[in-house]
Order: C-alpha cells, then structure tokens, then sequence
C-alpha cells in the first residue's frame, strides 16, 4: 500500500519493520518507494482517519456519510445560482442550516478522504427549491382581459409585446430543522409556556379543566353551553385548550368543580397521556400572546446545538434590542473580514469566541424560534 496515498499521518509508519525502505537493508529486491506491507494495519489506520475527518465534518454538517453509506441517486449539490441553484437567500439561509445539507467522504483507493461538500440529501426538498428560484427568476407571463382578447386577433408575433409580467411569489427561505436544535427549541418552549400559564387565569384553569375533562372521559354535561357542541371524546388538547381558553373564569371554574365531583366514581383511573406536551406548550403562548423574545436571551448551550452553517445564519441575523448588528459590532471590533474569519474556525472554539466577544444579545430573537411559533398560529 503506497503510504504517500495514505489518509492518516505516516510519522510512526517510518520505523516499521514493514514499511518497505526499512526492508531495503535486508532484501535487495524491496519494494520502490514508502510501502507499506501491513494491510491489516493500514485498514485499521484508515478507518480511523475516516472516522475522526467524518467527526471534524459534523462540525458543520449534520450530515455526514461515507461514499459507501449512500447511492449516488440519493443526493445532489447545492449550489446558490445556475440551471439548478437555490438562490442565494435560500443557500445561506435555509440549505446551510438544514438538517439535510451534508457532505460525501471518499473511502476509494486513491480517494480516500476527499470530501464532496454542500450536499442536498432530500432531493424532493431540493427540486422544489430550485423550482422556487426559477419562478423567482422568470415570473410567469400574465396577460389581462383586454390583452387576451387583442392577442387573440392579433398576429402570433405579437402576443408576446401584449403580454406584461408579474412578480412571482418570494419565498422566505426555509430547512428541515435538525433534530438537536428542535430540542432546545422546545424545552425552551415549554419553561415559557409554564411561566405564561402561571400569569394568566384563563391559561392555567383551561389546562386544568381539560386535564380532569379527560379524567372524567368527557362528560358532555359537564360543559357550559357555548363550547358543549364543539366539544368530543377525542378532541386534542392544543384544540380543547383553545375552546376553553374563550370561556370566562367562572365557567371554567364550574366545569372544573363538576369534573371532579365525578373523580370518586370512576371505575378506573384515566390519566392523560404525555404526548402533545411541546403543542400544548405552543398553543399557551399563542393564546396568551405571550412575546417570547422577553424570555429568550441566546446562550452558550442554544448555540451549541446549531452546526457552523445554523451558527453562521443566527450570527448574521442577530440584531439585540439596541438597534446593534453582531457582524456589523464584531467587524468594528475586529477589523473587516473579521467574521469570515471567525467562521472558519472549529466549532467549539467559533462558540467560545462568540460569547469571549462583548456583545449583548438581550433582546434578539432568533428566526426559527419566532417562525416555528407562527407555523403553530397559522394552524
């Protein structure tokens, strides 16, 4: 095996017994150049080098796969412009982040670990992307009523004179947000909800009255009359809540009372399950209207779960309740070209330069805390 193709560090391979200059002392016939005879060993090395380039990769992907874990035909590159680019706003905002922006690690001889980056792993996601793009690029033609008509009788020659364009729809970008970075968007929901709940009656009694409807297997006749025709065995809780939360302090009081009049009697105890806790907790800041941005302050462990790519997008939009732009703060700080800089460095150590930096991100937001929630509204 040439050692000079060798993905891992050779400093160790120099003194070995069978590494094919030592053998040139004892055989006159050696192998040419820095071989290596051992190929259990080399095997083993390799792999080894594989694993800790496919660690330094997650860094900034949070997908990684070697060329034998994935078909060809199951991804694509992603590219910002061109027959089949993202545009630039989505590649930076959206792809970057997104739980299926990877990268491919060679395992071929002669290839072992090169890397092939920015990668789409979700090919549906990443049509409908480029699709987006073209639309945006060359907006359908749209032709009114008088010019439909004047483009009927005129000359084929002519229709496209009488047709006008219209802007297509923009898009804001969008990704499918990785699995770890959901976590810490939902604990932090959660605690949000819970201190929302707590100041707000209505909130909190609409919880408890759903809790023991459900106890109580929904009892028809323990609802008031405005919400009793609305009501089912099977209704969710993100749905009851938001039928109780319209009723007034003392008619969830007196739904509350009656349901657990009925507690002594049951047959058997009915506790609700645990699922939908995250929802539950969603559809409390919504009905509330509870500005989570006076809850929320960027931390060390929220940015931990974002890859370089997710880092670089919260960066760039950060803006606190001072009016002050990181990178525009950061740059003035540390001169231009400065956060391109910062980027480029490990991911542990681009965090701990983050918050080393004196900037205060009291008042900032990040977009898909905000957008996640208003997903949630909409439905």
């Amino acid at each position: 095996m040439e050692l000079a193709s060798a993905s891992f560090n050779t400093d160790d391979c120099q003194a070995c017994p069978r590494n094919s200059p030592i053998q040139t002392s004892l055989f006159n016939d050696a192998l040419a150049g820095g071989k290596c005879a051992d190929h259990e060993c080399f095997g083993k090395k390799t792999q080894t080098a594989l694993e800790i380039k496919k660690t330094e990769l997650a860094e900034t992907y949070h997908v990684v796969f070697l060329d034998t874990e994935r078909d060809g035909s199951t991804y694509t590159e992603v590219s910002k412009s061109g027959a089949e680019g993202v545009g630039e706003e989505q590649y930076n905002q959206g792809c970057k982040g997104c739980a299926n922006f990877g990268a491919l690690l060679s395992s071929k001889a002669g290839l072992v670990g090169q890397v092939t980056n920015d990668l789409c792993f979700d090919l549906t996601c990443h049509k409908e992307k480029v699709a987006s793009q073209k639309m945006v690029l060359n907006p359908p033609v749209k032709a009114n009523k008088a010019n439909a008509e004047k483009s009927a009788k005129a000359p084929q020659a002519t229709i496209t004179d009488i047709a006008t364009k219209t802007d297509a729809p923009k898009k804001a970008p969008s990704n499918a947000t990785p699995k770890r970075v959901i976590d810490k968007m939902n604990a932090f929901y959660q605690v949000t909800a819970e201190k929302a709940a707590l100041n707000d009656v209505n909130a909190s009694l609409s919880l408890a009255v759903y809790t023991m409807l459900q106890k109580v297997r929904h009892k028809p006749e323990l609802l008031v009359d405005a919400i009793k025709t609305k009501w089912s065995t099977t209704i969710s809780r993100t749905e009851g809540l938001a039928l109780l939360y319209g009723c007034t302090v003392d008619e969830l009081k007196l739904m509350l009372v009656k349901a657990a009049s009925h507690l002594p009697n049951l047959e058997s105890e009915n506790f609700p399950n645990q699922d939908g806790l995250v929802a539950t907790s969603k559809k409390i800041l919504t009905l509330t209207n509870t500005d989570i941005g006076k809850h929320f302050t960027l931390d060390k462990d929220f940015l931990e779960a974002h890859t370089k790519g997710g880092i670089e997008i919260i960066l760039k939009e950060a803006v606190n309740g001072f009016d002050v732009k990181f990178t525009t703060s950061y740059e003035a700080k540390n001169g231009e070209g400065s956060f391109s800089k910062l980027m480029k460095e490990k991911h542990a150590v681009l965090v701990s330069k983050v918050f080393e930096f004196d900037y205060d991100f009291t008042g900032y937001l990040p977009s898909c805390l905000s957008k996640n929630l208003l997903d949630t509204k909409s439905k």
